[in-house]
C-alpha cells in the first residue's frame, strides 16, 4: 500500500516519528513523506526508503491561503505519488495539513485529534483520539495501530550517520583541537521557533564550569542564527570564568556536520531542541532543561537521559508566557544538574530520569515575587505607554491645530482662487462676446466684399461682351475695307496705268481778298 505521511512541522518532530515510519516501511508499505524543504537534509539519516514530497511553503498559514501558486505544485507532486491513504502525524495539524487532506477526500485519511473533539470528515476520515499532553511516542503508537491494525513494537528513534558526515566532523574537530568523546555538545538556545525556551545564560555557564572542573570535558556550544546573541552572552560569561567554550553557529546545509559532531560527543547538554532529539537518536546520553510550555510531550527518547524541570501552576501554557522570562526555566538552579551529569558520565544501568521539582511554598513565593516584579514592570511600561500616548495625543492635537490653520489658509487661498477664476471667466466671456461682434462685422464686410466682387465680375463680363461686339464690328469693317480695296484694285486694272493718264487736278480757287 502507498502511504503519504504529512510531516510539515520540525526536525525534532520528524525524528520522534522515526519508529512509526520504520515500522510502516518494514511492513512492506511504500512511504512518501510530505515535508518542508529544510527538512530534506535529514531524510538520508532517517530512512533511505522514504520518498520526499517537499514544499517551500509556510505550513502555518490558514488553509485558505493555499489555493494557488506553490501549493498547486505540492498537490500535483502528491498526486503523482498516488497514495492509497494519507496519514497526518502532528497532533497540532498545520493549515497546510488540512488543505492537503481536503484535496484527497476520496481516500482514507488518518490523523490525531483530541479525545471528544469533532474533526470535519472532509479533513480526517479516521480521526485517532488521544490525550494532547501524552508523550509523542504514545500518540504515534495509537496512530500506527489505527493504520495497520497492529501494535507498534518497542524501539527508540534511530539515526544512521553517513561516512561523509563522520569525516567532516573529524576534520572540524582537528581544526578546533577537540578530540572525539572528550567534549560535550551544548545547545542552550533553540530560539528559532520559541524565543523564551532557551537555557538562561548564567546557570548554563555554571553547569559548563562544573563539567569542565569535575570531568575535564570541553563544551562545544552550537545553535542557529536565531541563537547567535544568546550564545555570545554565554561565551562571554564562560571566558570571564576561565572555562573553555567553543562557539559554532551552524547553517541549514551543515546538518550532516552537526550530526557528525553530535555522534562524536560524550554528552548532549542543552534545552528542548531538535539537536537534543538527534543526540537521543544517535545513542548519546542527554542532559536537558525543560520548561512547561508543552510538558511532557517532547521528552527525549534517549537510552540514558536526565531532564530537570520546575513544575508551576501555569504548565501547559504552549509557551504563551505571562512573564518576561519563563520562570519554569529560570527557577531551575544549576546544581540540580550536577548529580544527574555525574550519573550519566559514570556509566551504569541505562534509564531515563526526570527531576521535575514540585511547586512548593518557596517556589510559589518566588513565583509570586516574579509576578509582582512582572506586574510592576508592566505598570512601569503602562505608565510609560500612557505618557507616550499623552505625548502623542498632544502632538496630534498640535498637528490638528496646525492642520486647521493650514486648512483655513487653504480655504482663503481657495476662495481667492475661485474669485480669480470667476474674474478670468468673466473676462473670457467678454472677450468671447467681442469676438462674436467682431466675427459678425467680419461676416458683414465679407458679404459686402462678395457683393462688390460680384458687381465687378458682372461689369467685367459686360466689358468683355462689348469688347467681343467691338471685335466683331472691327472684323466686319476690316472685311469691308478688304472688299473695297479689292474693288478699287479691279477698277484700276480696267482703266489702265494711272501714271500714263494721270487725272487732271482741279485747281482750287483762292478766296477773294475782298470777300466778306
Amino acid at each position: 500500500m502507498r502511504i503519504l505521511i504529512l510531516s510539515f512541522d520540525s526536525l525534532g518532530d520528524l525524528v520522534l516519528r522515526q519508529p512509526l515510519l520504520r515500522a510502516l516501511a518494514d511492513s512492506g508499505h511504500e512511504l512518501g513523506i510530505a515535508l518542508r524543504a529544510p527538512l530534506l537534509e535529514l531524510l538520508p539519516f532517517l530512512d533511505a526508503r522514504l520518498q520526499a514530497v517537499s514544499t517551500s511553503l509556510n505550513p502555518y498559514l490558514p488553509p485558505g491561503a493555499f489555493e494557488a501558486g506553490d501549493a498547486r505544485g505540492l498537490l500535483e507532486e502528491a498526486r503523482r505519488f498516488a497514495p492509497d491513504i494519507l496519514v497526518s502525524t502532528p497532533f497540532n495539524r498545520t493549515g497546510l495539513d488540512d488543505w492537503l487532506l481536503g484535496r484527497f477526500a476520496d481516500r482514507p485519511r488518518f490523523g490525531l485529534s483530541a479525545a471528544g473533539a469533532k474533526v470535519p470528515r472532509e479533513i480526517l476520515s479516521d480521526p485517532v483520539p488521544c490525550d494532547e499532553w501524552s508523550p509523542e511516542e504514545q500518540k504515534y503508537r495509537l496512530l500506527y495501530k489505527a493504520v495497520s491494525g497492529r501494535a507498534l513494537g518497542e524501539g527508540r528513534p534511530a539515526l544512521v550517520l553517513s561516512g561523509d558526515s563522520e569525516r567532516r566532523a573529524q576534520t572540524w574537530l582537528r581544526e578546533h583541537e577537540l578530540a572525539p568523546d572528550q567534549y560535550v555538545l551544548g545547545c542552550p538556545g533553540g530560539l528559532q521557533t520559541v524565543g523564551i525556551k532557551g537555557w538562561p545564560a548564567d546557570p548554563f555557564v555554571d553547569v559548563v564550569r562544573y563539567i569542565h572542573d569535575r570531568h575535564g570535558l570541553a563544551v562545544l556550544a552550537t545553535g542557529g542564527e536565531a541563537d547567535a546573541d544568546h550564545l555570545g552572552r554565554i561565551a562571554g560569561l564562560a571566558e570571564g570564568r576561565g572555562v573553555r567554550l567553543i562557539r559554532w553557529i551552524g547553517r541549514a546545509e551543515d546538518l550532516g556536520l552537526l550530526l557528525g559532531l553530535i555522534g562524536s560527543s560524550r554528552l548532549y547538554l542543552g534545552a528542548d531542541t531538535g539537536p537534543m532529539h538527534f543526540a537521543a537518536a544517535l545513542g548519546k546520553p542527554v542532559a536537558a532543561l525543560f520548561g512547561g510550555g508543552t510538558w511532557p510531550r517532547f521528552l527525549p527518547q534517549a537510552r540514558r537521559s536526565f531532564v530537570a524541570a520546575q513544575k508551576l501552576p501555569c504548565f501547559g501554557c504552549g509557551w504563551n508566557c505571562w512573564l518576561d522570562e519563563a520562570a519554569c526555566l529560570s527557577f531551575v538552579p544549576a546544581d540540580r544538574f550536577f548529580g544527574g551529569i555525574d550519573w550519566i558520565l559514570s556509566g551504569g544501568r541505562d534509564e531515563r530520569r526526570v527531576a521535575a521539582a514540585e511547586c512548593d511554598g518557596p517556589v510559589l513565593e518566588k513565583l509570586a515575587r516574579a509576578g509582582i516584579g512582572q506586574t510592576r514592570r508592566f505598570q512601569d511600561r503602562l505608565r510609560e505607554k500612557e505618557a507616550e500616548i499623552r505625548r502623542q495625543a498632544a502632538a496630534a492635537e498640535e498637528r490638528g491645530r496646525l492642520f486647521e490653520v493650514e486648512a483655513a489658509e487653504s480655504r482663503r487661498l481657495l476662495l481667492e482662487k475661485e474669485a480669480e477664476i470667476r474674474r478670468q471667466a468673466a473676462a473670457a466671456e467678454e472677450r468671447g462676446r467681442l469676438l462674436e461682434v467682431g466675427a459678425e462685422e467680419s461676416r458683414r464686410l465679407l458679404l459686402e466684399k462678395e457683393a462688390e466682387i460680384r458687381r465687378q465680375a458682372a461689369a467685367a463680363e459686360e466689358r468683355g461682351r462689348l469688347l467681343e461686339v467691338e471685335a466683331e464690328e472691327n472684323k466686319r469693317l476690316r472685311a469691308q475695307n478688304e472688299e473695297l480695296s479689292r474693288l478699287l484694285q479691279d477698277r484700276k486694272s480696267d482703266t489702265g496705268n494711272p501714271r500714263e493718264n494721270p487725272p487732271k487736278r482741279r485747281e482750287k480757287k483762292s478766296p477773294s481778298k475782298t470777300a466778306g
